[in-house]
């Protein structure tokens, strides 16, 4: 694509018209030997992924963005979704007259004024003794998708182009990655709790193998893990899955 944004320092920018998924081509250059440091930039994508192998709907006008880092062996590659979610936040906070109608839901999701605007997808990719991580984005800015709990940033008025949005959500996420890579985990977690939905909200949590239970938010602990207060008072934490608001 023409008129390409400037990205940090020691990252490299590919950019497409239309491609499969940024993820998908992220992880075909990881096994073809490619180092970290790609960032991955659609127009378009014809086969984009959310969570869980779902079709992530992929029109022109948003942002679709891979970038490849790598996993320390001493860090949980989970936590670089809170560490995207801070990039990607922050940068859309800094264009909001209301920045605090931007929050975090966990693990991996944007919202606006309580409606979807962004998703985050980790996958991890071993070589030799060496983790890649490719982090994908995908963003609302031009359109959301219809049927959804879902909202893009031209439909509550923000005008604002997708190159000088990715170039904000790569200039931040690489902040934070630096800080989660020099401090660890601690600074990320306080930053995302900020603006994270309140603590208290009920909330239900479904599994990968779609059982669910309902609770109370409490927050996340150190390593990134939901804690989930059930209503007999018991406190769990929990690494894997999707929350839903209550909605009684």
């Amino acid at each position: 694509m023409s008129d390409d944004p400037t990205v940090p320092a020691g990252y490299r920018l590919h950019s497409f018209d239309t491609i499969d998924s940024t993820n998908a081509e992220a992880l075909r250059r990881i096994a073809d030997g490619a180092p970290g440091g790609d960032i991955l930039w659609a127009g378009e994508q014809s086969g984009g992924r959310g969570r869980r192998g779902r079709l992530w709907c992929s029109p022109p006008g948003n942002l679709y963005v891979t970038i490849t880092v790598p996993g320390p062996a001493d860090r949980l590659v989970g936590q670089l979704a809170f560490v995207a979610a801070l990039g990607a936040g922050e940068a859309v906070r800094g264009l909001l007259a209301s920045p605090e109608l931007l929050q975090y839901k966990w693990p991996n999701d944007l919202m606006l004024d309580g409606q979807k605007l962004g998703g985050i997808l980790i996958e991890a990719s071993q070589r030799g003794q060496s983790k890649l991580v490719a982090i994908g984005l995908g963003l609302n800015v031009a359109v959301s998708p219809s049927g959804l709990r879902a909202v893009s940033l031209k439909e509550i008025g923000l005008a604002v182009s997708v190159r000088e949005i990715l170039q904000a959500v790569c200039q931040s996420f690489d902040h934070w990655y630096r800080v989660w890579l020099r401090e660890g985990f601690a600074p990320v977690r306080e930053r995302w709790l900020e603006a994270a939905h309140r603590k208290g909200d009920r909330i239900d949590v479904r599994f990968p193998d779609d059982t669910t239970i309902d609770g109370s938010f409490r927050g996340i602990d150190l390593n990134g893990a939901l804690i989930l207060e059930q209503p007999d008072g018991k406190t769990d934490l929990i690494a894997a899955g999707e929350v839903f608001f209550a909605t009684a």
